[in-house]
């Protein structure tokens, strides 16, 4: 924290600086910088454009320009600056002149130690904030830039003054692959991760929580000031241990060579380009960008026999035959240990194959079905549940007559009920698979085969209809309280999300009712 201090008589300044310097050594983690003496309010507004103080600490009483004037320049010049005034004179006058300047903090002589340790760690602790959400804010855009921008190097310095930074790529299960954006951003599980895995790197470091681009991945950032293999390795163990989804870990790709944060979307997108070639569904892996190498593709890929056969059992309308080799094929697979990307190939090759051969499915089903597929495939924990959810799905598709639907519909009903009577909290897919002892995979199918909508479609239809209803029915409530009753704790993400389903934003639906 940049300090400016401001007195016209140079013995208190000096005393000033002992007092300050002292309390800098003594709370370690705390960095205070005295970075300018003015003998002058003006001479103080001369520095302030070229040093740009976090505070500014003055005496009332000066010469020419005193503490007062020179806190209403500066908040009205430098509004982020704070000012702390110290003054000989306890009347009421002063204090208030000082407030009507706002003024951070108003201390009278003589100097207590005390007192000005807690105005400038409460200073400190909130520009910690501001900045961390300012540098989060800068990564998440630059993640989600289609170039490489390069940060000013002002910006560089205050914000990033790391020597190296390492980038974890992380699959999330609970990601609902359509529009993860609709859904209530519930950030506790995250907020829990920051806290503790800053544990486990230096107290001058920093770490980010970010998502990348398709919002389908964590990607975290570190910043260090000294790089360790095993503070690393560390972290990822902890990572693994965090992240874990009904006892298994996730896999995770990493750079630990990252130097320029300009190149931090080119290193993302080879990690999760990669993450994908080498992912295998319930085989979590360390996956380093300095150890990547290409498996065999044809290894993994559908083979002419196979699709020969299948196609022989769907000219003869086997059934029976096309699920025996459908779930042996899955079996295959998870022997081979066949990487997702491979995995959702082949899945798409077999769906290519039944429109080809069977008769013609609506546009909207068969537009879905990529995305139906992807689904499974993200979100499955092994291949046997990914074989049952897409055995079930081509069943629903394909032969809706013979779908053994009835158990699954009340199970559906039973899922409705609970969201509509627990809309208000930040409800995820692995809450609804923990409360009904279902996986994630069939879950999707559920909501897809059931409504026609995918989980995220679903619920946010629900919050926004309810939130509709509650606006016409009760013109007087407050959108705030209308946004934490359908679920969303952030009214401003809530009228994005409005605007994004209905067209108008929650203020204006509410006038034109």
């Amino acid at each position: 924290m940049k300090i400016m201090l401001v007195d016209d008589e140079p013995v208190f300044l000096e005393q000033l600086k002992e007092l300050i310097l002292r309390i800098a050594s003594e709370e370690g983690a705390y960095s205070f910088e005295i970075i300018a003496e003015c003998y002058s309010g003006q001479m103080a507004l001369d520095q302030i454009p070229f040093l740009i103080p976090d505070v500014i600490i003055t005496d009332i009483k000066m010469s020419a320009m005193d503490g007062i004037e020179l806190s209403h320049k500066v908040q009205q010049r430098w509004p982020s600056t704070a000012v702390i005034i110290i003054s000989g004179f306890s009347t009421f006058d002063y204090a208030r002149d000082a407030l009507r300047a706002n003024v951070e903090e108003y201390l009278l002589k003589p100097i207590e130690t005390d007192a000005v340790r807690t105005v400038l760690l409460r200073i400190q602790e909130r520009l910690m904030k501001k900045t961390y959400s300012r540098s989060k804010e800068i990564l998440q855009l630059i993640i989600e830039s289609k170039r490489n921008p390069s940060l000013p190097e002002l910006i560089q310095e205050r914000l990033f003054p790391y020597s190296n930074y390492a980038l974890l790529i992380i699959p999330d299960h609970d990601f609902s692959i359509d529009n993860d954006l609709l859904l209530p951003q519930s950030l506790s599980a995250e907020k829990n991760y920051y806290s503790e895995a800053k544990s486990y790197i230096d107290e001058q470091e920093e770490l980010w929580v970010l998502r990348t681009k398709s919002r389908r991945e964590l990607a975290i950032l570190i910043g260090f000031h000294t790089v360790s293999a095993l503070k690393l390795q560390n972290l990822l163990q902890f990572s693994q241990n965090h992240f874990m989804n009904k006892g298994l870990s996730p896999s995770i790709a990493y750079s630990d060579s990252l130097r320029d944060l300009a190149d931090i979307n080119i290193i993302q997108q080879k990690l999760i380009d990669e993450l994908y070639k080498n992912l295998v569904i319930g085989e979590p892996k360390l996956i380093s960008l300095a150890d990547f190498s290409d498996p065999l593709h044809d290894n993994f890929l559908l083979k002419a026999e196979e699709v020969e056969q299948l196609s022989l059992y769907l000219n003869k309308s086997d059934w029976k035959q096309i699920k025996k080799l459908i779930y042996q094929l899955f079996q295959n697979w998870g022997n081979q240990k066949t990487p997702l990307l491979y995995l959702e190939k082949n899945v798409k090759s077999i769906v290519r194959l039944l429109e080809q051969q069977l008769p013609p499915i609506d546009i909207v089903t068969s537009k879905t079905l990529e995305i139906r597929i992807e689904e499974i495939c993200f979100v499955s924990f092994s291949f046997s549940e990914t074989a049952d959810s897409f055995w079930d799905l081509i069943i629903h598709v394909f032969q809706p007559q013979v779908h053994e639907s009835d158990s699954g519909a009340l199970l559906f009903q039973q899922i409705e009920s609970y969201i509509s009577s627990h809309l208000k909290e930040a409800l995820t897919l692995g809450d609804l698979m923990k409360r009904f002892h279902i996986s994630s995979s069939y879950l999707c199918n559920l909501f897809r085969n059931n409504s026609g909508k995918s989980f995220v479609e679903y619920i946010t239809t629900l919050r926004v209809e309810k939130a509709k209803s509650l606006m016409l029915n009760y013109p007087t409530m407050l959108l705030k309280d209308i946004s934490e009753i359908v679920g969303y704790q952030d009214h401003h993400y809530f009228s994005r999300v409005f605007k994004t389903v209905v067209g108008t934003t929650p203020k204006e639906f509410k006038n034109m009712s």
